[in-house]
Parts: C-alpha cells; structure tokens; sequence
C-alpha cells in the first residue's frame, strides 16, 4: 500500500492553517504545518512534501520569494507549489508564475476547488515521477545490455538516438546530426542494399518486425557489427507505419568469434584431410550407448566405406570391420575408458574388398556426467607389423643357433643316464641278478629323464613355432618355468650370476602369446647378463592385482645400470650401447612392441651402479578361457626346481 502524500501549508494565520490542515486531513493527507517562509524552507527540507501550499503575503520572506527558495532546493523542481493569494491583480499573477508556482487560489479559499487542485496537481506529480522512474529503469537496462536506442518518426521524418547509439561509433552525441539519412551514411557499402530492403518491407507492412546485422563505420574509420531489432509501434489512420522504434546492439566480437570458430572449423578439415589417419568424435551415454559425431573423410580410404555409410550406425565398426578374433579384445579396451581417461589398441580390420590391415587406435575421454566425449584416431600399422614380424623371426633365428647348442648339452646328460642305467640293467639281466626292488628304481630313473629329454624338446619346439601372434589362456608362471628351462644350459654357463623366482601361486589365466612371452623373458634375461661382467643376481618376480586387474612381470638385476640419457632411448629401434658385433640394438624395442600388441606397459627404472628393473604390466580379460591341461607324463619336476632355480660358478 502506498503511503498517503504529504502536504506542507506556509502561512502566517494561524486560523488559515488551522482550516486548510483539518480539510486536507480528512481527506487522508499527512499535513505538515510552518508558520513563514523561512519555517517552511526548513520544513521542506525536513519531510520532501508532494505538494507545498504557500501563502503569497507573508513577513520577511513572502511567498513569491519562498518559492524561488523552494524550487531551487533538491527535488523542488518536481514539487508543486500553489500559492494562496488574495492578490487577483496580473502582474502578482505573473510574479508567482515567474517565481516557479504550478497553480494559484484565490482567497477566500473555496474548499471543494481546493481539493481538486490538490488531487489534480498530486496525481500528475506521481504520475511524472513513476514516468521518470520508468524512463530511469528503461536507461539502466539499455545500458546494462548495452543497447543503443533508436526512435525513427516515419510520418513527421525525425530520428532520436541515446547516447549509447553515438557511443558504439565512438561519438558522443552532440557530435552525430541524427537522420534516418545519417544512418545509411554509415553502413558499409556492402551492406546497404539489403539492410533498405529489409526497411522497405516493414514501410510496406510486409513484416511488423525488423531485424538485420550490418556493419557501421566509427569515428576511427573502422567497422563494427550491429544488430538491429526494431517494430512498428504507431500506425496512421490509414494503417500505414508512422513511427518505428528499436534497438542496437554491438555484435562485433560475436562475429569475429563466429569467424573464427569458422576459420578453426576450416584449419580442422584440411589438417584432417592432409593427415593419412581416420579422425573420429565419439559421444557416449550413461545408458552404454554410442553416437558418432565426426568422421574423417580418410575413413574410405582406411577401410573402403564412406563417411555416410559408417557415422548413422556407432556399431557399424565394432561388429562390422573388425576382425571377429579381435573385437573381444577391442570391446574391453573400449569400455575401459569408463574408468581410465586413455584408450590404446592394436587389432584387424576387414576391409570392404575382403582385404585385412591392422590399425592402432588411440582414444582419450574428455568430460563427465550425462555423456562424456571420445576423441580418437585411428593409424594403418600393417606395414609396421611385417616388420616387426620380421624382425622377432630374424632374431629368433638368431638365437636359435645359441639354443640349439644348449639343448643339445641339456638332452645329453640324461641321455647319459638313460643309456648307462639301460645297459647296466642289461648286464645284471644276463647275469640273473635283477632284484625287483632294485628294476623299479632304476626304470624310474630311465622314466624320470625320459620325460626330462621329451619336456626339453618341446620348449624348444614351443620357441621356435611360427611367428605370427596367437593370443590363448596361459599360465604365466609356467610360461616363466618353460622358459628358464629352455636357457637352463646357458644359464649355467653364466659366471656368479644367480637366478632367483619370486611367482605368485595360482594366477588367474593371461590371455597372451605364449612364443612372444617366452622371447621377451630370453631378452630381458640376456640384457641382464650382459651387464653384469663380474657376475651379480637376477630376479624374476610375478603377480597379479585384483584391484587393477592386471598381470606384472618383474626382471631386475644388480648390474652397472644405466644413465638417463641411455634410459631415454633404451626402446627405440637400433640404439645399443653395445659394440657394433655384439648387438642390433633391437631386443628392447621388440619387446616393447610385444607389450604393446598385449596392450600392456613396460617401464624402465635404472640408476648408474644400483641395477635396472624392468616391469611389465598386461590387462586381464574378463571372461577369460580356461587354460587347457597339460598332457600326461609331463615332467613334474620343473616348476618345483624352477622355483628355487639359483645358478652359482666359479672360474675353474
């Protein structure tokens, strides 16, 4: 509720004030009493009454010059002021108009014309002010988005700008002569045409609305973007527009972001197009599904579909071009950036023409909550992996040599005893003197290397099997127990090294290779050896983390260990700190390229005169097979000694 307005009555007649006080009252005003001019300047200052009634002849300060006083004070210019005058003559008439008086009564004061004059002068006093609030709020709001204002009187050809118009060109607004024609003297050549044509058709009552973005020239002689709202807001008797109003609005770094975003958007394509690699944007939801968002033209080339073919369809490259072997391994990749923010996977791709290649995608997962974007790209690394084949064939060849020697040795000395035990059995056969007892131990000697002979044999027939990468359920405790069996000769012929195992019993089943396993533990254990000249200890170490759900395999030594510069660069293809005839300088690199198409990790930690760690990381897969059982007659005896295996020599 509002409150009632107030009333300031100056005059010197006690009687006068009395009358007008008790009048006003009743009629719900709050009216303030002063006995003279004087009074009353002090009183205006004190309450800001709406309305002054002011006595004309008063002593000291009359009323023409108290409201002189009054209009001069803060808010008195908005104030009414009516003098009370008994005084009908035109020059005292002239005086109150002159002194700032918005009306005049004549005495004797008739009451019914008085409250009409009051009620009259209030409500255009209230009415002007919330008009001058409304106008206030309107500035404020125009200046808080930065409009600038413009009102164009079609019919009476006028144009009213504010400031903030004349600001956007970097004028003020005394120094622009506003015209409709001014207007288009600023736009820029190029967008004068459809900025009138768009004018024509709101003169034409075509559209009721106006809206354009033009450019404009400034003060400084550049442009700036403006967009321009505006309607119709009066219309002549014959309906035709006779005053437009409307806004500007300064667009200028909307457009040079737009341009921009453009221009980036532009670089995008042509970097895409010029990089053999398929780019894509995958958008991924909480409910497991996937939608395609961007594909790269080089997609038709990787694989022989097109963009239109493969971007309606997220599933299209999972269950349609790659290999079926694979997408097991790729799925579980995959999904694993739910949980991890990088994604990296080797497998095969069935082309449209039948044709296979292999590719290594790489993605990285960037936001959270309601979806998260997958930004990947995807590389053609066939010719990579004949290489690699390549290389893992000619060394293994190489070693091949080394290892056939050794089994040789290894084969030899339970030949040995399998051959002496035999004939011994022979003689004591011919001479009647087999005690049963006595056969049974002896056939368990034969049985016993035997079996040793058999289960070295076929850890180098394991070794030496084809090149091309199986990925099966292994164990890989046994993997590293069928290996050091394999090298068991060669180990022995290495001077005060030890070897030591530390295997974590039952592992859960890795799915890997088990040739390339085998190569990788020949590697990293050769590497060892060779630095460790005055001999030192080597351990191998496994074990499995349910947490992470993945497999590690430790090789350390005690050896020279390696300075950063050398650590740096350990992985990269044909570096070797080696003699030019000791090595290629491409074991390390093999190994990391194992690893990698295990989608695993290898890290090295060395320090000069403190040894080198090598730690191998390989993911488990979830609904892995079950590893297939040894066959029958296996040599027992193998696990049990490799787990304790420690070579020690002497120079004789």
């Amino acid at each position: 509720m509002n409150p009632a307005p107030i009333i300031l009555v100056v005059d010197d007649d006690t009687i006068i004030r009395s009358v007008l006080t008790r009048a006003l009252s009743n009629e719900g005003y709050v009216v303030v009493q002063a006995t003279d001019g004087e009074d009353g300047v002090a009183a205006f200052k004190g309450c800001q009454p709406d309305l002054v009634l002011l006595d004309a002849m008063m002593p000291n300060l009359d009323g023409f010059a108290t409201c002189a006083l009054l209009k001069s004070l803060p808010g008195g210019d908005r104030t009414p002021i009516l003098i009370i005058t008994g005084l009908q003559d035109r020059e005292s008439v002239d005086k109150a108009f002159e002194a700032g008086a918005t009306d005049f009564i004549t005495k004797p004061v008739h009451m019914p014309v008085l409250r009409q004059r009051v009620r009259r002068n209030i409500q255009v006093r209230q009415a002007e002010d919330a008009l001058r609030d409304s106008e206030r709020r309107l500035d404020l709001a125009l200046r808080g988005a930065n409009l600038g204002l413009w009102d164009w009187g079609i019919t009476a050809k006028t144009m009213v700008v504010n400031d903030r118009w004349a600001e956007i060109l970097g004028y003020s607004l005394a120094e622009i002569d506003v015209s409709v024609y001014t207007w288009f003297d600023f736009l820029h050549s190029d967008d004068v045409a459809p900025t009138r044509n768009a004018i024509t058709e709101l003169l034409a009552g075509e559209q009721d609305q106006y809206e354009a973005e033009f450019r404009m020239r400034t003060k400084s002689g550049d442009y700036r973007w403006i967009l321009a709202r505006g309607r119709v807001v009066e219309r002549d008797e014959n309906g035709n527009p006779a005053r437009a109003a409307g806004t500007h609005l300064d667009i200028t770094e909307r457009r040079q972001a737009e341009q921009s975003l453009r221009d980036s958007e532009e670089h995008f394509r042509q970097m895409a197009a010029s990089i053999p690699d398929y780019i894509y944007l995958v958008e991924m939801f909480p409910d497991g599904s996937y939608v395609n968002r961007y594909n790269s033209p080089n997609l038709e080339k990787l694989t022989g579909f097109t963009v239109e073919e493969v971007a309606p369809d997220w599933s299209f490259w999972p269950n349609r071009l790659i290999h079926p072997e694979d997408r097991d391994l790729a799925q579980e990749k995959f999904t694993g950036l739910l949980v991890r923010p990088n994604y990296e996977a080797e497998y095969r791709l069935i082309r449209r023409d039948g044709s296979m290649i292999w590719v290594r995608d790489s993605a990285r997962v960037n936001g959270a909550g309601s979806s998260r974007l997958i930004y990947g790209v995807v590389s053609d690394i066939t010719e990579r992996k004949r290489s690699e084949e390549m290389l893992r064939a000619s060394q293994k060849l190489v070693g091949l040599g080394t290892l056939a020697a050794g089994v040789a040795h290894e084969i030899n000395s339970p030949l040995q005893v399998i051959t002496g035990v035999s004939q011994g059995l022979l003689k004591r056969a011919e001479e009647n003197r087999l005690d049963p007892d006595f056969l049974v131990n002896k056939l368990d000697v034969i049985h016993r290397n035997g079996w040793r002979c058999a289960e070295i044999i076929r850890s180098l027939k394991t070794y030496a099997h084809a090149s091309s990468t199986t990925l099966e359920a292994n164990d890989l405790n046994q993997i590293v127990g069928d290996t050091l069996l394999l090298i068991e000769h060669q180990l022995s012929s290495w001077a005060n090294i030890h070897v030591d195992t530390d295997l974590q019993p039952n592992l859960p089943a890795l799915m890997c290779d088990r040739n390339q396993m085998a190569q990788i533990l020949i590697n990293l254990l050769t590497n060892a050896r060779d630095a460790m000249p005055q001999g030192g200890q080597i351990s191998i170490t496994t074990a499995y983390n349910s947490t992470a759900q993945e497999f590690s395999l430790r090789v350390a030594d005690t050896g020279l260990g390696m300075i950063e510069a050398v650590r740096a660069k350990i992985f990269d293809p044909f570096f070797t700190t080696k003699a030019l005839d000791q090595g290629s300088g491409l074991g390390l690199s093999i190994i990391a390229g194992i690893v990698k198409a295990h989608g695993g990790q290898i890290e090295a930690d060395s320090q000069p005169g403190h040894g080198s760690v090598f730690k191998l990381t390989f993911p488990a897969v979830s609904h892995c097979p079950e590893i297939p059982a040894n066959g029958v007659g296996r040599y027992d005896d193998v696990q049990t000694s490799m787990a304790a295996l420690t070579y020690i020599e002497t120079p004789l």
